[in-house]
């Protein structure tokens, strides 16, 4: 399984692998549709995720599971 990159999803931290997408919100990690991801974010490198969402936890222990 290829690492799920980073995204910016309408201004919210994001990751995704193309078949699966969270994104962080709230305070916590959701899953959403990864089309609608696809359609409404921006790939970013690591380090601008970081900068961008510096206090952005890990994601869940779900996350990416079955992908």
């Amino acid at each position: 399984m290829a690492e799920p990159f980073y995204a910016d999803f309408d201004g919210l931290p994001s990751r995704t692998n193309g078949r699966e997408a969270w994104v962080y919100s709230g305070g916590v990690w959701r899953e959403i549709n990864s089309t609608s991801h696809g359609a409404n974010s921006q790939p970013l490198s690591k380090q601008s995720f970081d900068q961008c969402f510096p206090n952005t936890p890990p994601l869940p222990p779900e996350a990416f599971k079955d992908s």
